[in-house]
């Protein structure tokens, strides 16, 4: 009965041992969302005829289970001036507007209020959704070049602490751009 007892035990340890250790493993492996001071700016090869015309930009967080939602929204219809998913996302959307002559470089800093909305709801997907006449007419031409998700995780911008979004003809650029684990 003794070495019955101890047989239990051990097993008991054993098993304790192993939920602790995936339970660590579990809490160490996961991702945190970082806040990053991101500039925001359009380029000047968005000018048509020396004019840059109104560019609408926003950074949209989402979650994991949006992200094929956001990746084939008609971004015609999303800036529309009347869509619904765009008006639903206020909560999480931060939003500028540069207008001919005002191309200023604005930043999203990481003291904004809207980064802890992001935190708390595990928003961890950026999409950077931008607008104008230049953008619109390359979309036009098959190529959607006003989108660009990249991740918002610790794990991606480990020694980043801000990052340059610009809005280019082209489609969007990062600087830097994010790592992604080989693993």
């Amino acid at each position: 009965m003794g070495s019955c007892l101890r047989v239990v035990d051990g097993f008991r340890t054993v098993a304790l041992a192993v939920v602790l250790a995936a339970g660590l493993a579990a809490c160490e492996s996961k991702p945190r969302i970082k806040p990053m001071d991101l500039g925001v700016r359009p380029d000047a090869s968005l000018q048509d005829g020396g004019r840059m015309g109104k560019v609408e930009i926003d950074l949209v967080a989402v979650g994991d289970g949006e992200k094929g939602m956001w990746e084939s929204k008609s971004l015609n219809d999303y800036f529309s001036g009347d869509d619904a998913l765009r008006r639903d996302s206020s909560e999480y959307r931060w939003s500028r507007s540069f207008v001919d002559g005002d191309e200023t470089r604005v930043v999203l800093r990481k003291s904004d209020p809207i980064w802890a909305k992001w935190r708390a709801s595990n928003r961890g997907n950026l999409y950077i959704l931008a607008n104008s006449r230049a953008l619109a007419m390359e979309a036009s031409r098959g190529q959607e070049v006003r989108r660009r998700a990249i991740p918002l995780f610790d794990k991606n911008w480990s020694k980043v602490d801000a990052i340059e979004i610009t809005i280019r003809r082209s489609g969007i650029g990062v600087n830097p751009e994010p790592v992604f684990d080989a693993k």
